[in-house]
Formats: C-alpha cells, structure tokens, sequence
C-alpha cells in the first residue's frame, strides 16, 4: 500500500498571518520535481464583513526568494462575504412576524410561533427566545439546513458551521434588517500544472498570494503532485495504526 504522504507532498505555503492588502510573506517553490500543485488558503476572523473578498492568485518566479515575480494568468479565485464561507455568526434583534433570512436557498420566516415544518420560528421580540426557535429550525433533522449546525453564539446571535468540512458551505442570502450576517471563516483552493509556468523566461518556481479587502488572518497549505515519491519533512510522523 503507497502511503499518502508518498503520493503528494503537502507543505506551508504561508503560516498564519493577518492580510489586510496583499500578502508579503507567501513562499515560493521549484517546480521541477512536479506535474501540478493545488494551493489551499483558509482566513478566519472574528468578524468578517458582507462583501470583504479574500482572493488567491498563484505566482510565478525565477527563485525562492520571488525573483521577477508575475501572476500565472488566469488563475485566480475569489471568496466573498457571505456567499459560500466555511462558518458564520448571525446577530438577531427585535425579529417580527415576517422577518426572513435565507441560508443555502432555505428561507426561514418569523412567526406567531415555532414551527419546523414550515421553516418558521418564533419572532416574539425576547432575541435570546428567538435565536433559540431559529436554531432548533436550522437544525431540524428533515427541514433544517442540510451540512449546516446552528449554535448558540456570543450575545443574541447564533454561530452557523458546516457539520462536514468540504462537504458543503454556507450563503445566507435574503436577510431582513433585523438580521446581522458575518463571516468567521471562509476558504479557496486553485491548481495549477507546471506546464502554465514561464519556463522558457526561467520561471520555474511558484508561490500563491492572497489579497484581501480587509484585515483576514490567512494561512496556506501547498500540495503537490510528484513526479516521483516525495520527502515529507516533519517533526513528528505515524503512518500506520499497528501496536
């Protein structure tokens, strides 16, 4: 059996760091050994804003230190607030009959009182109340939100993850004013194969930078796809599950 750590070679492309801009610190690798690489970049803040964007481009340059550095063109991805983020908090006040929020295409609406069944949730003005019947809503095992667990957050809000990294996301579309939407996390991944390199001008490393539109705490993982069985430099390592 080919381990997994002899199939792929994972490795830090950036630690963690807070990126308000563009990223200064992301690290460049030679892309001889090679066929393709997929970098991963996930940010995480306490409150993420509607619409901030978190983009993650690949590089190009002539050597670890980002030489001549140049974009690879056409390969870049967005993530923006709050379509499609990995975990989300929703601050609720004074909710009335009537009021809606939207979350992976399922809207729920305030109503006299809690029903799951038709996706409504108490809206009495109590907000702790209300965020309560909005969650076991979210929750319901055949009319919440499938992939998506609702909890109880700091204050009157409610704290959305996804139950199954990779799974799923979360897009909270839809929501009435007495509905605070942010993000707490989100994520992107681009590939990219060795052959879209600059080889000819000597471009034969590569490097991801991350640009956001606000102050995100960003970090990235590279993970390449060998031409022959990689080293996986680590301090610690277990590869099987014998005595």
């Amino acid at each position: 059996m080919k381990l997994v750590a002899e199939k792929v070679k994972i490795a830090n492309a950036m630690l963690p760091v807070s990126v308000n801009g563009a990223s200064t610190t992301h690290k460049y690798f030679p892309m001889n050994s090679y066929h393709r690489v997929a970098f991963h970049v996930i940010g995480c803040a306490a409150s993420i804003a509607d619409a901030v964007t978190m983009i993650l481009q690949t590089m190009q340059a002539t050597d670890a230190a980002g030489t001549g550095a140049k974009v690879i063109t056409n390969n870049a991805a967005t993530a923006t607030v709050p379509v499609k983020v990995i975990a989300a908090n929703v601050t609720l006040a004074n909710a009335a009959a009537g009021s809606v929020i939207t979350i992976n295409g399922l809207t729920f609406t305030g109503a006299a009182a809690t029903d799951a069944t038709k996706r409504e949730f108490i809206a009495s003005g109590n907000d702790a109340a209300d965020c309560t019947a909005l969650i076991s809503c979210i929750n319901h095992a055949v009319y919440g939100v499938p992939g998506v667990t609702a909890a109880e957050g700091a204050g009157d809000s409610i704290d959305l993850t996804v139950s199954e990294p990779g799974e799923t996301t979360i897009t909270i579309t839809d929501a009435a004013a007495v509905f605070t939407p942010i993000a707490t996390a989100l994520e992107a991944i681009v590939e990219v194969d060795a052959s879209n390199l600059d080889l000819d001008g000597g471009f034969d490393h590569i490097g991801c930078l991350v640009t956001t539109s606000a102050a995100i705490t960003c970090s990235t993982t590279a993970i390449f796809d060998p031409r022959y069985s990689p080293g996986q430099q680590v301090a610690a390592e277990k590869y099987d599950c014998e005595v």
